[in-house]
This record gives structure tokens, C-alpha cells and sequence, in this order.
């Protein structure tokens, strides 16, 4: 009974996401193939659509911390690709997190992964915005 308003709402959602993805992708263009490590798999997606590398993930493995061997590793990335940022979930900031980007000298950026947050029916904009705009504070 309501196909018609569920096929204009899809609509007008869709143009929204196109216009989001032209405004991310301008965005983050000057910084096309900037390399970034992640703590956790988090924006492999995100990454290949917008020109960003992930050069590194620091704990490929839930709940199982790197090994000096491994640190040592991301050490050498870093310095190696010109890595400009760490990428945490927002509730993923950790001790160790925090100690490798000082260690590396370069920002704890948080990014959204959107596995929680706000149910509003903005909420996935919003973040993506955020995450965009945090993307290009840390690697101006």
C-alpha cells in the first residue's frame, strides 16, 4: 500500500548519499594515496574509495596486542610510507593506542566504524562528515 512513498523516500536517500559521496570525495582528493595505520581493521571500504592507504593494522587480531616484533614492524611503516595518522574507533581508544602515536609522532584520529553509535536517521552522514573531516584535519 505504501510502495510508492517507500520508492520516493529511497530516492530522495540515495541523491543524499550520491551528494555525500561527491563531498567526501572532494574532500579527502588532495590527500589521494596519504598512508594511515589503523588499530583495527576498521575502513578498508573507506580507504579504497576515497585514495587513502592503509599501510599498517596494529592489531589485526581482536583482543591480541602486537608483539615488539610487530611494533618494531609498524615503526618501519611508518617512517618508510610518511604515515600521517593511527585510526581508533572512538571506543577503542587504548593506553596502547595513545603510546604508539606519540611513539610514531603522529595524531590518534578517531574514526567511526559505525558498528555503534546514535540510531538517528542521519546518524551514517553525520559520521561519515566527521570521519571525512578528521581525515583531513590530521593529514594537512
Amino acid at each position: 500500500a505504501n510502495a510508492e512513498a517507500y520508492r520516493s523516500n529511497a530516492t530522495v536517500y540515495i541523491d543524499r548519499l550520491r551528494a555525500l559521496d561527491t563531498e567526501i570525495a572532494a574532500a579527502l582528493n588532495p590527500f589521494a594515496g596519504a598512508a594511515v595505520i589503523a588499530y583495527h581493521d576498521l575502513l578498508p571500504y573507506f580507504a579504497r574509495r576515497y585514495g587513502l592507504e592503509i599501510a599498517a593494522v596494529v592489531q589485526p587480531v581482536p583482543e591480541v596486542n602486537p608483539s615488539p616484533k610487530r611494533i618494531a614492524n609498524l615503526r618501519r611503516v611508518v617512517r618508510e610510507k610518511k604515515v600521517k595518522a593511527l585510526l581508533v574507533e572512538p571506543n577503542a581508544r587504548s593506553p596502547l593506542a595513545e603510546r604508539l602515536a606519540k611513539e610514531f609522532g603522529i595524531p590518534l584520529v578517531e574514526f567511526e566504524s559505525l558498528e555503534t553509535g546514535a540510531s538517528l536517521p542521519a546518524a551514517y552522514e553525520l559520521a561519515m562528515r566527521r570521519n571525512a573531516e578528521a581525515l583531513k584535519r590530521a593529514l594537512w
